[in-house]
C-alpha cells in the first residue's frame, strides 16, 4: 500500500491502473439524502429513495438506492443501481429552457391582431385608399 501511494506521488503507475482506481472510487459525500426516480420508463418512476452511494463508471455517474421493503426482492435486495440522470439528481438541460419560452402569439393575441388587420380594411376602404 505504501508502494502503491509512492508510485502514485511519483508517477511511476501505469495509467490505465491509475484510470481504473479513479473510476471506480466511490465518492459518498458527493451526492447524499434522498432522490426521485424521474426516467419516464423506470417501473420505480415518482418513487423517493434513500441514496447509498456514488460511483462513476464509464463517465457515467451511478446512484446506488435503497429499494422500500415492498419493492425488495425474495431474496431480501434491496438496492437498484440507477444513472444520475435518471433521477432529480440529474443537471439541469440546458435545451429544455431554449424551447420552454411562452408562446409569443397566443390564440388572444392573433385574436387582436385579427381585429386589427380588419380594423385597418375598413379604415383604409372607408378613406378610398386602394390597396
Amino acid at each position: 500500500m505504501a508502494l502503491e501511494l509512492v508510485q502514485l506521488l511519483v508517477g511511476l503507475v501505469d495509467p490505465p491502473l491509475l484510470a481504473r482506481l479513479e473510476l471506480t472510487a466511490l465518492r459518498s459525500n458527493k451526492y447524499s439524502g434522498w432522490t426521485t426516480i424521474t426516467h419516464p420508463f423506470h417501473p420505480l418512476r415518482g418513487t423517493r429513495l434513500k441514496i447509498l452511494t456514488f460511483k462513476t463508471f464509464n463517465n457515467r455517474d451511478l446512484l446506488s438506492l435503497q429499494l422500500p421493503a415492498q419493492e425488495q426482492c425474495e431474496a431480501g435486495v434491496g438496492v437498484v443501481v440507477v444513472p444520475r440522470d435518471w433521477t432529480d439528481k440529474a443537471d439541469p438541460d440546458p435545451y429544455q429552457d431554449i424551447t420552454n419560452f411562452a408562446p409569443i402569439l397566443s390564440y388572444f393575441h392573433l385574436h387582436q391582431l385579427a381585429e386589427l388587420v380588419d380594423t385597418l380594411s375598413q379604415t383604409k376602404s372607408n378613406l378610398g385608399v386602394d390597396t
